[in-house]
C-alpha cells in the first residue's frame, strides 16, 4: 500500500458522466483557445468568450451555452478570466497569459444523475460503512486541465460535519466526499467523517490513541474527528481534533501509524524559541538525527533507523535506508520532532 499523508484540506469525490456524453473534439490534454491574450484590458475579447463557449457547450453536450464573464474574473489581479453559462448549470476558467483553459465545472442535483453513477457513489460509502446512507447535498462534474494531463471526475459531498467545541458547534468539513472518475466510474477518494467516539473501527481509535499519547510524552490528548478514508491503493483512518493540532492515521488493515504531528505542540515551542531560519545551519547533523528520532521512532513504527541516511532540507530530516521504509520528519526550534510521516511503507 502507498499512502501519502492526508491532507486536512483536500478536496475529494467525484462521478463517472453516464448521462452526459462527451464530444469526441473535447478529448485534448490541453486545450488553447487563443495563442495571445491582451491581460491589460478589464474584459476579455468576444474571441475568447466564442471559443470558451464552444468547448462548454462540447461539455454539456448543449449547442444553447451562453456565457457572461463572473464579476470575480474581471480583474486585472486575477489570472484566470471565469465564465459561467448565462442560464444554466456551467462555468469554465481561462489562463489570462496563454488563453488555455483550466477547467471546466458543471453542478447537478442528486436527483438528476443516471442511476449507474448513484449506485457506484452509494456502494462506495456502503463499503466504508454499511450502514451508512447517501444522497450527495453537491454534486459537480469537473474536468482540469493540469501541467501532468487531464483530470476528470464527479466530485460529490454531503451534509456538513460539526463538533462541539466548549460552548460552540464548529463546522469541521463535510460528513462524505466521493470522487469517481468521469470515465470509468471507478471510485477514486472517499471519506466519512464522524464524531471522535463514533468511530466504527475502535481498534484504529485506541491505536491512534495511543500514538498521540506516546508523542505527547505520556500526556493523553483530546480528539473530536474520526475520518475513514479510501481509495484505490489505500484504506486508513484520521483521527484529530477540532483545530488540527493534533493528527494521527492509522492504517485500517495493519493498524499501523503512517502520520502523526503535533502541530499544536510545535507552534507553542517556538512562540518561546526563534525558529530554524533558512541560512542556518542544520540544527543536527546526520548521526544526531538518526539518534534523536531512533527510539520514538521504533516506538511508534517499530522501525529501527541504524543504517538509514539522511537527507536534511532546513527543519526537514527524511531518513533512508534501501529496502526499508522512508520516513519525513520535522523539528521545532528546540530539535524536538513533532511530525513523522511513513513515505514508502510497502518498502518494509
Amino acid at each position: 500500500m502507498t499512502m501519502k499523508k492526508w491532507m486536512m484540506g483536500m478536496t475529494i469525490a467525484s462521478l463517472l458522466l453516464a448521462s452526459y456524453p462527451m464530444n469526441a473534439a473535447y478529448a485534448a490534454e490541453t486545450v488553447i483557445i487563443q495563442e495571445t491574450v491582451n491581460t491589460s484590458d478589464s474584459q476579455p475579447e468576444q474571441s475568447v468568450i466564442d471559443a470558451a463557449q464552444k468547448e462548454l457547450r462540447a461539455f454539456l453536450n448543449d449547442s444553447a451555452v451562453e456565457l457572461e464573464v463572473e464579476k470575480n474574473g474581471i480583474s486585472d489581479i486575477s489570472p484566470l478570466w471565469i465564465f459561467k453559462n448565462k442560464v444554466g448549470r456551467g462555468r469554465i476558467h481561462v489562463d489570462k497569459k496563454t488563453g488555455g483553459i483550466t477547467g471546466i465545472f458543471a453542478d447537478y442535483k442528486w436527483s438528476e444523475l443516471n442511476e449507474s453513477v448513484k449506485d457506484t457513489a452509494t456502494r462506495v460509502i456502503r463499503k466504508l460503512d454499511p450502514n451508512k446512507t447517501f444522497a450527495a447535498e453537491s454534486v459537480s462534474r469537473e474536468k482540469k486541465f493540469l501541467s501532468d494531463g487531464t483530470v476528470h471526475e464527479w466530485v460529490m459531498t454531503g451534509k456538513d460535519m460539526v463538533v462541539k467545541h466548549g460552548s460552540k458547534t464548529l463546522n469541521v468539513g463535510k460528513e462524505i466526499m466521493i470522487t469517481l472518475d468521469a470515465d470509468t466510474l471507478k471510485a477514486k477518494n472517499a471519506t466519512i467523517s464522524y464524531p471522535f467516539d463514533q468511530a466504527t473501527d475502535k481498534k484504529a481509535l485506541n491505536a491512534g490513541l495511543n500514538a498521540l499519547k506516546t508523542m505527547n510524552g505520556g500526556k493523553a490528548v483530546q480528539l473530536d474527528v474520526a475520518i475513514h478514508y479510501a481509495g484505490e491503493k489505500y484504506d486508513g483512518w484520521k483521527f484529530h481534533d477540532t483545530f488540527a493540532n493534533y493528527v494521527v492515521d492509522i492504517e485500517s488493515q495493519t493498524g499501523k501509524v503512517t502520520n502523526i504531528d503535533l502541530w499544536g505542540h510545535k507552534e507553542a515551542v517556538n512562540k518561546t524559541v526563534k525558529a530554524v531560519k533558512k541560512d542556518k545551519k542544520p540544527f543536527y547533523a546526520k548521526n544526531q538525527a538518526i539518534a534523536a528520532a531512533k527510539p520514538m521512532v521504533k516506538k511508534l513504527f517499530d522501525i529501527d533507523l541504524t543504517g538509514y541516511d539522511v537527507a536534511i532540507k532546513k527543519d526537514n530530516y527524511t531518513f533512508m535506508k534501501k529496502g526499508q521504509p522512508t520516513l519525513s520528519a520535522n523539528i521545532d526550534a528546540k530539535g524536538g520532532f513533532w511530525s513523522y510521516t511513513v513515505l514508502d511503507p510497502d518498502s518494509n
